[in-house]
């Protein structure tokens, strides 16, 4: 029976207009050749901090745009894996709409760990953004992204 690691994350939809037509950021992430693709910006929530807060810090920190408005709460995410440390983790995902309000960025604040693992930060299409996101359950996730946005 494995030992369990419990982590608490948050991220950012983050999305903006261009032309009347929205687009989504994402980071290509490189874990392992065999373990690799798009995802949306997130990261740890650090003690004292709520998950709103490390949705837009880590959401900054990982593409430099600090100008954002949450707009609403996604469903979260429950996901376990096993992992080469011999542990099963358990992490809840934390999911928020939020708006670029301008283009102002500041310089990238990554950990060691993300600078080995992200390969690039892209704006796309809503539609190319699903077809490209890894995870099953991150382009159901912007499905209710792009009904919120329609509304």
């Amino acid at each position: 029976m494995l030992l369990t690691k419990h982590h608490r994350t948050a991220g950012c939809y983050l999305v903006r207009k261009v032309n009347n037509n929205w687009e989504i950021i994402l980071i290509y992430k490189k874990w392992a050749e065999d373990n690799q693709g798009w995802v949306p910006p997130k990261g740890h929530i650090e003690t004292g901090e709520d998950a709103k807060d490390t949705a837009i810090r880590e959401t900054t920190e990982e593409t430099g745009y600090k100008n954002m408005k949450i707009i609403e709460a996604l469903e979260p995410r429950y996901i376990e894996y096993p992992w080469d440390d011999g542990f099963l983790h358990k992490k809840i995902i934390h999911y928020f709409l939020a708006i670029l309000e301008n283009d102002e960025r500041n310089e990238l604040k990554l950990s060691e760990q993300e600078t080995n693992s992200t390969v690039k930060v892209e704006w796309m299409s809503l539609d190319e953004a699903e077809k490209n996101l890894m995870f099953d359950d991150e382009r159901e996730l912007l499905r209710n992204v792009r009904n919120i946005l329609d509304s």
